[in-house]
């Protein structure tokens, strides 16, 4: 079995907290996951609207997977 978290994310990706209730993840961190869901949606528009380019979405992208990662394993203990 594997400990491995893979979420996707862009603008047809499901949210972030459907992802994890589909992983059985949420219990417990739901307040903390609308805020990085917000945080995700605002990479994504940066994206597409033209203001950042895909090299630095990329970098949002996984600072944002790592504070994922940090709050499902502490179960509420992320910057946001």
């Amino acid at each position: 079995m594997s400990n491995e978290l893979v979420l996707s994310f862009g603008a047809m990706s499901e949210s972030i907290k459907e992802q994890l209730t589909e992983l059985g993840l949420i219990k417990g961190i739901e307040d903390k996951v609308e805020d990085l869901d917000r945080v995700a949606n605002a990479i994504t528009k940066l994206y597409l609207c033209g203001y950042i380019p895909p090299s630095q979405t990329d970098k949002s992208r996984k600072k944002l997977m790592k504070e994922v990662a940090k709050l499902v394993s502490s179960k509420g203990k992320a910057k946001c």
